[in-house]
């Protein structure tokens, strides 16, 4: 048989290699991934692929939420005009997976073109499709006893640990268990229940406020209390077991240096987080780790040093890890900003505050923060128009909310 020119779904001619689509003289240029997901659903037209699948096929090894799919999808979507409410390509099939019900053919050479497989069939989509077929659960299937199974578990506890409310604290913490139950020598979910009930000790202690500041809770003595000791001495087990299992691991080593941390032993802390950045440069979590400890102690140089270089790393990584690194993206580039502000370096806090708002343009305390910056150095109308505009996608600022009060009373 002659080999496809290319493949065809529905109306738009899809050019792999590429990452293009045609329809009838309309191109459109795709991102890689959403070529991926592409090639992917047109491999198994008609069929229900599971979005674990489709996760584990598109991110190989790589923690990511759902919501990161659903914005492939959504990209796809776009791109083929297609409308999710009355689909034409992609159907949504809830709490399964997705569907293409697009017809699927492929356009044959003609006779003077060579019969020879494209490269990209066989690199682009082969591979492709040998890695879905390992995890392919057509309708979303439920967890199993494989080593897969055991991974989503634990990636599922990672994402419920970084959204930092009670409930989802809760579920990682159960969810950890459940794999160490598994898998007893499990690294990783060794570290991450050690992280979870260190963040229950500080954010949610029984019959105490919660607090979102290490230096906070240990000030005010978060960490003596006979349900905190004892949940930090459980901690320490697990998070000292996990760096006897994977002694290199940066997120083991970062575990332990938490739980020293609030446990009082600063030193000891700095040392693990210190020994987690060398073993991996883009150890973020653990920079931010040593930044808060140079800024308890009042060494706030070092500690923007250590904020900064955390940031960028999370710049470079974003795209790869969104559900971790969104959470702390721009919170942690205005906490940069704040100390900027605070030791007298304006400019470098007005630009941190601008850096902030190119990426997330309505980021209510980027907004406030450059407008005081604004208003305090005489420009007052760019002030007002930054407080005006964030008013508008119905959010708010305090320093926005006393400038527009101001304003609107002056003569």
């Amino acid at each position: 048989m002659t080999s496809p020119r290319s493949l065809i779904v529905g109306e738009w001619r899809v050019d792999g290699p590429g990452c293009r689509i045609d329809n009838d003289g309309e191109a459109k240029s795709l991102e890689p991934k959403v070529m991926d997901l592409l090639l992917l659903l047109a491999r198994h037209p008609g069929e229900v692929v599971g979005r674990q699948a489709l996760l584990s096929a598109l991110w190989p090894g790589v923690v990511v939420g759902e919501d990161t799919l659903a914005r492939t999808v959504s990209k796809l979507r776009g791109a083929l005009d297609d409308d999710a409410k009355q689909p034409a390509y992609i159907e949504t099939i809830p709490k399964r997976g997705y569907r293409l019900i697009a017809e699927v053919s492929s356009e044959q050479p003609s006779s003077g073109e060579s019969r020879q497989l494209k490269p990209w069939l066989i690199a682009g989509v082969a591979v492709l499709f040998a890695a879905l077929a390992g995890v392919l659960l057509v309708g979303g299937g439920e967890e199993g006893t494989t080593p897969s199974d055991t991974e989503l578990l634990a990636g599922r506890a990672d994402d419920f640990y970084m959204r930092f409310e009670q409930a989802d604290n809760a579920a990682a913490i159960d969810l950890y268990e459940r794999v160490i139950a598994r898998e007893p020598e499990h690294a990783r979910a060794h570290a991450g229940l050690a992280s979870a009930l260190v963040q229950r000790v500080i954010r949610w202690p029984e019959g105490l406020p919660g607090l979102a500041s290490l230096t906070d809770a240990l000030e005010q003595g978060y960490n003596e209390t006979p349900q905190a000791l004892e949940l930090l001495e459980r901690a320490r087990l697990l998070a000292e077991r996990g760096v006897e299992l994977a002694p290199d691991d940066p997120k083991t080593l970062k575990a332990l240096g938490l739980v020293l941390a609030t446990s009082g032993r600063l030193e000891e802390a700095r040392g693990h987080y210190e020994r987690a950045v060398a073993a991996n440069d883009d150890a973020w979590e653990s920079l931010i780790n040593l930044g808060e400890l140079a800024e308890s102690s009042g060494d706030l140089p070092a500690a923007v040093d250590y904020f900064t270089q955390s940031y960028e790393v999370m710049q470079r990584l974003y795209d790869r890890e969104p559900q971790r690194v969104g959470p702390w993206h721009a919170p942690l580039g205005n906490h940069i900003a704040g100390m900027h502000n605070a030791m007298g370096n304006l400019q470098e806090a007005e630009a941190w505050y601008r850096r902030i708002l190119r990426l997330s343009p309505y980021d209510a305390a980027a907004t406030g923060g450059l407008a005081q910056i604004l208003a305090a150095s005489g420009d007052l109308r760019q002030a007002l128009s930054l407080c005006r505009n964030l008013v508008t996608v119905g959010s708010s600022d305090e320093t926005c909310d006393v400038l527009l009060a101001k304003s609107a009373t002056s003569p």
